[in-house]
């Protein structure tokens, strides 16, 4: 899996699209992230009306489960 950080340097991409892998990694690096101000948020296709906010106790299955909706 590939994680790509966008020109304007605030937003990734994930090539291939398979969500168990960003699933993963989304978990662990929202509990690497040293603090949460601003909020970090997981978007799905540029929709901001629907995200996920990160946390350290954030889970693999919170993140499927948001990923599948």
């Amino acid at each position: 899996m590939e994680v790509v950080l966008d020109e304007d340097r605030r937003s990734v991409a994930f090539e291939p699209l398979i969500p168990e892998a960003i699933a993963e990694f989304v978990a662990w690096w929202a509990g690497q992230l040293p603090a949460y101000d601003p909020p970090v948020h997981l978007f799905v296709g540029g929709d901001a009306e629907q995200s996920l906010p990160l946390t350290r106790d954030l889970s693999v299955t919170d993140v499927l489960r948001f990923l599948s909706v």
